[in-house]
């Protein structure tokens, strides 16, 4: 490969990162729109159904031979009910009650939540430093959540910030399949096993008695589905076998700006300055511990 190609990888690589990390803050909007019509267990029962049926075939394509060892089929189970119906349904159910801007904003500290769990698990080590980054991380969580002179229901906000912990545990759990496995396969395939849990809950939910959905309700369904989950997770790692995960750990700050900017923008959401300064601590933070990884 001469330079020019490698150059030329290497720049669609980090769009793909970009346009992945953006997504998802776009997964904010949409999944409010969705979620003025249908409860929050049907939206990322949707999301997810549709997230499947493409990634799935998707993963199937390029990695034909590839088959789940006895041993592992437990752990790919318990890899999908983390997946889907407790960290996104929490996420969801979070988001139904607090503002799309402060939730994506209190996602931004996923990253740094991940860095203090692999130390936990034995499998890094932080720096002083980075430790002065997890605690500014934790700090901003604390000042954003829990005021109630500011829109933003706090059982919302810890709703969001649980689905942070049980995606880390999801994390925990795959890491060593993201070894043994290819990466978009074991995204694929923990997704179709989470949704298969997810969908006893959702068909005996209350709270949808029709599918006579506005044409938003449902654009937005397809864009959470298509855009924010299979196009998503096939752009984050194809851009993550080029760039590497090094460098790719930067590019998760656009996704809780673009969430907060869309919130703001579209759909009127008010940040005041302790959401403003807990939100930079959360971003600061999450940029630090990527830069050092």
């Amino acid at each position: 490969m001469t330079t020019a190609t490698k150059d030329r990888t290497m720049s669609r690589a980090v769009m793909a990162l970009a346009a992945a990390a953006a997504l998802w803050g776009m997964s904010f909007l949409f999944g409010k729109i969705a979620l003025r019509a249908l409860p929050a267990t049907h939206v990322v029962l949707a999301r997810f159904l549709i997230g499947t049926a493409i990634l799935l075939p998707l993963s199937r394509f390029w990695f034909p031979s590839v088959q789940i060892a006895p041993q592992d089929r437990r752990r790919f189970a318990l890899a999908g009910l983390l997946m889907v119906p407790i960290s996104f349904l929490l996420q969801f159910e979070g988001l139904d009650r607090t503002t799309a801007a402060r939730a994506s904003l209190i996602i931004g500290a996923a990253p740094p939540i991940m860095a203090v769990a692999s130390v936990l698990v034995g499998t890094d080590r932080l720096s002083r430093t980075e430790w002065m980054a997890v605690g500014a991380s934790v700090l901003g969580v604390l000042v954003m959540v829990g005021r109630p002179e500011v829109p933003g229901d706090t059982l919302g906000d810890v709703m969001v910030l649980g689905s942070i912990l049980t995606l880390t545990a999801w994390s925990i759990v795959t890491k060593d399949l993201m070894d043994r496995y290819p990466p978009l396969f074991t995204t694929a395939t923990c997704m179709a096993l989470g949704t298969v849990f997810m969908l006893p809950v959702g068909l005996v939910w209350p709270g949808v008695s029709s599918l006579d959905l506005s044409a938003l309700t449902w654009i937005s369904l397809i864009v959470l589905g298509a855009g924010c989950t299979a196009l998503t997770y096939a752009l984050w790692n194809w851009g993550l076998r080029h760039v590497g995960v090094a460098r790719s750990g930067v590019f998760l700050n656009i996704e809780p700006v673009v969430g907060a900017v869309l919130g703001v923008a579209i759909l009127n959401d008010v940040l005041d300055a302790w959401t403003i300064a807990g939100g930079c601590l959360i971003l600061g933070a999450t940029y630090w511990i990527s830069r050092q990884s």
